[in-house]
């Protein structure tokens, strides 16, 4: 009566660190409770084979539930998604990014990986906890990535000579790592990204190495125009090392984001609106000597009223004085469009290939990257087809994707012999205990993979098709309840439909102030 089961485990921790565990394994006084019970090694090892052979969580839950009969549940039953993903992660399974359960581990394996393959894509690496020789003004926390594949090398040295744009993305990853995309415009007008740098600073020094590696691998560039955000260390790191371009221009892109932001300088949300349609209309008008006459108009109306005059000082400032940088008007022939290139680059990138998420592992934000270029190169393939592409761009693009290897033309027999060899070297390589764990949990994985792969082949799996009775351009319905915070509704600050509507300007400044009244008069 009233008694406990003895069963436990006690942990006694020494001042040295020693632990010593003692453990009670005998249990009295109830029954061996389902929920509490260990999946036998056959059953993970089956639902690892599962998971392996890429069949969804969904699905093998429902098998396992539909199992269910007269003959008395089991642990099996009991599972939930929870346990599937830590089967996943017990067998490795969790992601091909993912090499290890430490982030910096993982990513230092895949650049390990990537410099011994055969066509090695990494220009410059320089970890955190680590002294740069080479460059001393890197400190020991700084993380450094610099990725750039031949296929990619060969893209950026066929098409450099026209545009080079760089661009900075932050938030794919946790760790506030900064990733800077050189872009060039490929034959079919379409932007293609040709190099990548990951890390914790992009300051002047550190995009000098990123050109320098870039300028190394494939030679010095010296493209006609060069676009980048307002940033004065993207220009001066490029001029550095590749020297001065012909015309530097503003990313239409980012200089539409400024303005946006710094619109809160506006008291009112009708005034942000009306001063928005205002510059935006200055961005796109065509003719030069309508735009001066314009942004003439367009400061004064803005100078006039107090609510708009912290924004007219900014507007002055930063853009007045460099208006061929930024206005469609001077760049008429420049033939890029650098607002539809760059826009769509970051949404698919982000939105698709890291799922619209802040991704807190940088090894699966690197690996959404990759797959990123992977599909460019496709579809630079696929318009093969249609005779746009050379051979020899063709051949280079396909070994890159393919990964082609000489080992996959020799016989079974001598593969296997060949993997033999591989592996007692990796053993009689291994020089601690912690290489030893790595080693074993990557050997934990490969079962449930062999058997996926029998399954596989034998058997056709497909993917569930919830949606193949929905048209492809059905609006998704929103969900019931939104949990979304609310946002106080503001004026729409849309742009300017028509190009070469200049009467737009002209209208909004002439309803509220007159032009002949100076601003002193008015007040």
């Amino acid at each position: 009566m009233n008694a406990i089961c003895p069963a436990a485990f006690k942990v006694t921790e020494h001042t040295d660190g020693k632990c010593i565990v003692s453990y009670q394994k005998v249990h009295v006084g109830h029954q061996n409770d389902l929920g509490h019970l260990f999946l036998t090694a056959d059953e993970r090892k089956n639902i690892a084979s599962k998971i392996a052979a890429k069949i969804p969580l969904d699905n093998i839950l429902d098998e396992i539930r539909n199992s269910i009969s007269d003959a008395g549940l089991e642990r099996v039953h009991l599972l939930t998604k929870k346990d599937l993903h830590n089967i996943e992660i017990s067998f490795n399974l969790a992601s091909n990014s993912v090499k290890h359960e430490n982030d910096g581990v993982s990513v230092d394996m895949w650049v390990r990986e990537m410099q011994n393959s055969e066509n090695p894509c990494i220009l410059f690496y320089k970890t955190q906890g680590s002294t740069c020789t080479q460059y001393s003004f890197l400190k020991e926390n700084d993380f450094v990535l610099i990725i750039m594949t031949e296929a990619q090398g060969e893209i950026l040295k066929k098409f450099s000579s026209d545009c080079i744009c760089i661009d900075g993305t932050h938030g794919v990853n946790g760790y506030g790592f900064e990733l800077v995309t050189l872009l060039t415009i490929d034959d079919l007008r379409q932007g293609f990204p040709c190099a990548f740098l990951i890390s914790n600073r992009c300051d002047q020094p550190v995009l000098s190495i990123f050109f320098s590696c870039i300028k190394q691998k494939i030679g010095q560039l010296q493209p006609q125009i060069f676009m980048s955000d307002m940033a004065e260390s993207f220009f001066n790191a490029w001029k550095s090392e590749m020297g001065v371009p012909q015309k530097r221009l503003f990313c239409a892109w980012h200089i539409d984001r400024a303005w946006r932001k710094n619109l809160k300088k506006i008291k009112g949300a009708e005034k942000q609106a009306k001063t928005y349609k205002i510059i935006r209309s200055l961005l796109e008008e065509r003719d030069i000597y309508t735009f001066q006459t314009l942004t003439e108009a367009a400061i004064k109306f803005l100078k006039g009223d107090p609510d708009t005059i912290e924004f007219s000082n900014y507007f002055e400032t930063y853009y007045l004085q460099n208006i061929s940088s930024w206005a469609y008007c001077y760049r008429l022939h420049s033939g890029i469009n650098t607002n539809m290139h760059i826009e769509r680059m970051h949404r698919t990138s982000k939105y698709i290939y890291l799922h619209g998420k802040n991704v807190k592992r940088l090894d699966k934000a690197i690996h959404g990257i990759m797959r990123f270029v992977r599909d460019k190169m496709i579809d630079r393939l696929i318009t093969s087809n249609k005779g746009k592409l050379t051979n020899d761009e063709n051949e280079l693009i396909l070994n890159e994707v393919a990964k082609k290897k000489k080992s996959q033309t020799l016989s079974l027999e001598h593969r296997k012999d060949e993997i033999k060899r591989k592996f007692s070297e990796l053993i009689d390589s291994l020089n601690s205990d912690k290489q030893c764990d790595v080693l074993e949990r990557i050997l934990k994985s490969i079962p449930p993979q062999l058997e996926a792969a029998d399954i596989s082949s034998a058997q056709e799996i497909h993917f569930p098709t919830t949606n193949k009775d929905i048209p492809p351009n059905k609006n998704i319905i929103p969900q019931r309840f939104s949990n979304a915070k609310k946002k106080r509704k503001l004026t729409k600050t849309s742009t300017v439909t028509s190009q070469n509507d200049n009467n737009t300007i002209l209208n909004i400044i002439l309803e509220h102030k007159n032009f002949t009244h100076s601003p002193t008069e008015e007040s």
